[in-house]
């Protein structure tokens, strides 16, 4: 039974298809054949994404164990925040030790008899994989923006936050990128997570892609960040991703 494009859409939002409707001139089954499309190329996002997130989780994690136990703490770093230098700045790891165990505990919980880790105790390693992506980012270096400024007129920005983000680079942190070029500071390395983090929430929202510079986050966000923590990992993300042929696939693509 062949698809009616018209009977589709009246089951998504109005505002949701108005993108791929003007895209495609009003034509309906045109704009179905980009919202499929779209979907195909999240899909293909989904898997370099997930890595780099799991990648930089690793650098940035391996990176403040050992900051911590250099410092006299152990490597569960989650539990030294308050005496770690420049982790403890304002607002620099922006959850709670509390949040992430009550995250980890429903998580254990939920494991089935069959699970391998039924009924054991929360782990470091647990506590790591319920720290959002955004957190990570956060930690990262970010330049001042003196046009940031909230309804009164003062800066968004705080300065102590930015410079314990700055020392807890240049001291701890750059070691999990031992590949950047010409990033005395993490600005470079903090944008590009910064910039993955909202891509990545707009695939997972099914946002649009129709009008995101996808190749340049992929070439030259995405793969130079992976790059800055291992060549192989570089390679091997490179090698495996479907997004360049995606993109190509586009209806109506004339290049």
């Amino acid at each position: 039974m062949p698809v009616v494009p018209a009977e589709v859409f009246k089951c998504l939002h109005a505002s949701r298809l108005a993108h791929y409707r003007a895209v495609a001139g009003g034509q309906d089954a045109d704009a179905l054949a980009l919202y499929e499309w779209n979907i195909e190329l999240a899909s293909a996002l989904q898997d370099p994404l997930g890595i780099a997130e799991v990648a930089v989780r690793h650098a940035i994690d391996t990176q403040l164990s050992n900051w911590s136990q250099q410092h006299g703490h152990g490597a569960d770093w989650i539990n030294y925040i308050a005496h770690i230098p420049y982790l403890s700045g304002p607002a620099v790891f922006t959850t709670t030790r509390h949040k992430l165990y009550k995250a980890a505990d429903q998580s254990r919980r939920s494991r089935p008899t069959s699970h391998p880790r039924h009924g054991d105790a929360i782990t470091h390693d647990d506590l790591v994989a319920h720290v959002m992506f955004g957190t990570w980012a956060s930690l990262l270096p970010e330049k001042f923006d003196a046009s940031w400024v909230d309804p009164n007129g003062n800066p968004v920005q705080n300065q102590g936050n930015l410079q314990a983000r700055r020392d807890l680079w240049r001291n701890c942190l750059h070691g999990g990128f031992p590949n950047v070029k010409q990033d005395p500071r993490g600005y470079g390395t903090g944008n590009k997570v910064r910039d993955l983090r909202k891509l990545r929430n707009r695939v997972s929202h099914m946002d649009s892609l129709l009008y995101v510079d996808v190749k340049h986050l992929h070439d030259r966000v995405l793969l130079p960040l992976l790059n800055s923590i291992s060549y192989d990992l570089h390679d091997w993300v490179d090698g495996r991703s479907q997004v360049r042929a995606v993109l190509a696939q586009r209806p109506g693509n004339t290049t």
